[in-house]
């Protein structure tokens, strides 16, 4: 549980008088999960608009979500309590403006001066302005790492385009 949870959770009138998270009304049980869902979730998601979403769908989110932010699979593992990475690889799904990032940082090229950060415009310039010849990372260099045998053709075919 991260502290901003704790925070939210610690607020909660029913915290002063019962040990549950989630407690029932008299507080000396835990809520129903049934009866939650039938009560409060699918209402909430009517409300909402939200159609074709189960309260298990959250793990998926979480799971998600913390794949976006960076946390390794097998600490998600851990927290989602699964015995296999397979099975978290199925909670893990990356967003597709996650996905286009991860593609997109090819055309990062690398810093003209160690130190400097991946993607720095002014090391494409200063390299420009230099007369340099393009430097592997330059996105200018793209084309000349491209595989010939790439294209799904035999080994040492060309595309069409290319061969003219």
């Amino acid at each position: 549980m991260n502290d901003t949870v704790r925070a939210i959770l610690g607020g909660l009138s029913s915290r002063l008088r019962s040990p549950w998270v989630f407690p029932s009304d008299t507080g000396r049980t835990p809520l129903d999960a049934e009866n939650f869902i039938n009560r409060v979730f699918r209402p909430a998601l009517e409300s909402a608009r939200i159609e074709n979403f189960r309260w298990h769908d959250l793990r998926h989110t979480f799971a998600s979500r913390l794949a976006m932010a960076g946390v390794d699979l097998n600490t998600i593992r851990e927290l989602l309590g699964h015995k296999t990475l397979a099975m978290t690889l199925r909670y893990a799904h990356l967003s597709p403006a996650h996905q286009l990032d991860a593609v997109q940082r090819l055309n990062r090229p690398e810093p003209a001066q160690p130190g400097a950060p991946p993607g720095d415009p002014s090391a494409i310039e200063e390299r420009a302005g230099q007369g340099r010849a393009p430097q592997p990372g330059d996105p200018t260099r793209l084309l000349e790492c491209a595989r010939p045998d790439s294209n799904g053709g035999p080994a040492g075919s060309k595309p069409d385009a290319l061969s003219s």
